[in-house]
């Protein structure tokens, strides 16, 4: 229905919905990003799915799995259970007995020593779970979920409208792709570039 309000695809043009079902839950997970909501999100997504039976929704069951899924995966990456970071690897930071924003029972990770000599850790997956309790968390946080979302969302868009470029093509709208394509994709290079 998202895809239709924008115009219907005509017969043998490549039909957005089809890559629309998998960008959308991810976009959400994205936005949502949340490990507990998540899960929830994703057992009623496997509630849905094994009672198909009893309560037939069509596809959107299998979206509602799909957004627990991501958003859960999402959580993970922001290292985020019902707004408390998950110590799962330790930290990159060294934290002195003094300082009393998060305490630690594990060693710190490792550090590397990189080409230049400055040591520099890898945190394995996700955000170091320190960054919730620094000074600046929710401007860190807010600006890193805005920015992946931004980059994620303009390359879904940017997708579309090649996608548009491929229905051109295929039916020889040479005017189209001229006056339209042309100018739609140089417009979002130019403007999210």
């Amino acid at each position: 229905m998202i895809v239709d309000t924008y115009g219907i695809p005509r017969y043998k043009e490549i039909n957005p919905s089809l890559f629309n079902i998998i960008t959308f839950p991810m976009q959400f997970g994205v936005m949502f990003g949340d490990i507990f909501h998540g899960t929830l999100f994703f057992i009623l997504g496997l509630i849905l799915v094994c009672a198909d039976h009893k309560i037939n929704l069509g596809p959107f069951k299998y979206v509602v799995l799909q957004m627990g899924f991501w958003a859960m995966f999402m959580g993970f990456i922001y290292n985020d259970f019902s707004g408390l970071s998950l110590d799962l690897f330790g930290t990159c930071y060294p934290i002195n007995a003094d300082n009393k924003t998060f305490a630690y029972n594990r060693e710190p990770l490792p550090n590397i020593e990189n080409a230049y000599g400055v040591m520099k850790c890898i945190y394995p997956f996700g955000l170091d779970p320190v960054w919730l309790q620094s000074a600046n968390s929710i401007e860190f946080y807010n600006s890193f979920k805005m920015k992946l979302a931004i980059l994620l969302g303009v390359t879904q868009m940017m997708f579309g409208v090649l996608l548009k470029a491929a229905n051109n093509i295929f039916y020889e709208n040479y005017i189209d792709f001229a006056l339209e394509f042309i100018p739609q994709i140089f417009f979002i290079t130019f403007m999210f570039g």
